[in-house]
């Protein structure tokens, strides 16, 4: 029996309850959210159709101002970055780590209206998330170079990409709403 995408990310399956992140370090977040970012930006030429739904959903409530149980996983996370102080973090908040929200919403926006993909800012874009989510990891850097290149990337670059995406999320314990479109889409 297969659910429709509306019925699969009714409610969100990285934190049904805000009471879930107390056992999550923000730094973890932030990593999920890239991740997911990622994801979504290689899903816009795998599934136009599923990222442009899941985008809508995303968007739905306009701000990211709280946690929302019938929200998308990436909705609820940037929620919870851009207002650490609602929450309780293990380990602790990390003010310096942000989201750049304007240039997110432009971004996100040209997926959901199918706007044709705007390089040089898609790229600014995730350099300011690796800057403001305090990311240093040089595989992650690596990542968003392939991504940002997917219409050109091998094959062989594009499968070990997903592999490695996925792999993260399994790594952190974060499972998403995204990821079972990403895993299926992509065949990972």
């Amino acid at each position: 029996m297969e659910l429709n995408f509306l019925d699969e990310i009714t409610e969100s399956r990285l934190f049904r309850y805000a009471s879930r992140i107390e056992n999550t370090k923000i730094e973890t977040l932030a990593v999920t959210f890239y991740v997911m970012m990622l994801m979504l930006h290689i899903l816009r030429f795998e599934d136009d159709t599923w990222a442009r739904e899941y985008v809508a959903k995303t968007l739905q409530y306009n701000e990211f101002t709280t946690f929302r149980s019938s929200a998308s996983d990436m909705h609820n996370v940037i929620a919870v970055i851009t207002d650490q102080g609602s929450y309780e973090f293990a380990g602790g908040s990390n003010a310096a780590i942000g989201i750049p929200l304007l240039g997110l919403k432009r971004y996100m926006r040209d997926i959901q209206y199918q706007r044709p993909e705007k390089r040089l800012l898609d790229n600014s874009l995730f350099l300011d998330l690796e800057s403001n989510l305090k990311l240093r990891d040089s595989q992650l850097r690596q990542f968003r170079r392939t991504v940002m290149y997917w219409k050109i990337s091998s094959k062989t670059q594009k499968r070990t990409l997903t592999m490695r995406l996925s792999h993260i999320l399994s790594q952190l314990g974060q499972t998403n709403d995204m990821l079972q479109q990403f895993k299926k889409v992509l065949r990972v």
